[in-house]
């Protein structure tokens, strides 16, 4: 009986210490103090109008040319769109809701033009190194469902660039733990 209680004991003892060691885990979500600031391009004054009536959200559309193509950037993503990519004229909005997010919503009006001939290609910049095995992820409306797409990372920008033959709602696949 008296070993019996001893081996709860030690059980408990054993437990209790990798309870307490869970907490300095390399698995744990990173504290905001430890995040790295992202660095956020500001979209240039070529690439449409830029809406600056919140702090937090920013916006900015263009209308491209289906013929010619296009670029439009706004915060941390840039959208170029190829010659070719959809017949006549289309606005294009992009929303990144949040800056210190990496997740911006695109629009093309009419919607007709949002089935590109050409595909288009979105870049990302991302906040550091770590970030370059992130994917690009997109948002399937007709699944209510993120789905992966194809992307290539460039560690001398520090930018993930994926080929995009439609646009909505874009961003890097979260790592674990955030």
């Amino acid at each position: 009986m008296f070993r019996s209680r001893l081996t709860r004991l030690a059980a408990m003892v054993v437990a209790l210490a990798a309870l307490a060691g869970c907490g300095a885990s390399s698995l744990q979500a990173p504290k905001p103090q430890d995040m790295e600031v992202p660095t956020f391009e500001v979209a240039p004054r070529d690439s449409g109008r830029i809406d600056t009536t919140s702090s937090n959200v920013l916006r900015g559309s263009k209308t491209v040319d289906g013929a010619k193509g296009g670029s439009l950037t706004v915060g941390s993503f840039r959208l170029d769109i190829p010659a070719g990519a959809f017949s006549g004229t289309a606005t294009v909005t992009m929303t990144q809701h949040d800056p210190t997010v990496l997740l911006c919503d695109i629009d093309v009006s009419p919607a007709t033009a949002n089935d590109f001939a050409v595909p288009a290609t979105l870049t990302t910049k991302l906040p550091g190194k770590h970030a370059l095995s992130d994917q690009m992820m997109s948002y399937d409306a007709r699944r209510s469902a993120w789905q992966v797409i194809a992307s290539v990372p460039d560690p001398n920008r520090l930018e993930l660039r994926s080929e995009v033959s439609h646009v909505s709602k874009h961003g890097p696949r979260p790592r674990a733990g955030w």
